[in-house]
């Protein structure tokens, strides 16, 4: 699945748009964009403030792929969507109990 669809309509100079290039450099993008066709959200509401029930799902789904598959942190997840630690452990718990698997518990070893 290729992403080059996705980066034209984002201007670099705003926080978004940095961010998802920066998710391209480091070969996430498609995968960020996947979790998002599952849960049915643009890319831009996964990133959002919106509070809505299923684009908050699809972002914590996200949240917890972040944190278990590729070993961030919940600051460094935090860092990326202007959120606190806590809301992302709150999230990460919350996306697990949704898909019936066991929330994380400790750290993970950040990913080389």
């Amino acid at each position: 699945m290729s992403t080059d669809f996705l980066l034209p309509q984002f201007d670099p100079v705003k926080p978004l748009g940095r961010l998802l290039i920066q998710l391209e450099r480091e070969g996430l993008l498609q995968d960020v964009n996947r979790i998002c066709t599952e849960g049915n959200v643009l890319i831009e509401e996964v990133f959002s403030r919106s509070r809505r029930a299923h684009i908050a799902r699809a972002r914590h789904r996200l949240w917890l792929w972040l944190h278990v598959e590729k070993g961030w942190s919940y600051p460094a997840i935090g860092d990326r969507f202007d959120r606190d630690h806590t809301t992302i452990m709150s999230g990460v718990r919350a996306a697990a109990q949704d898909l019936g698997v066991p929330a994380p518990t400790g750290r993970t070893r950040r990913a080389a």
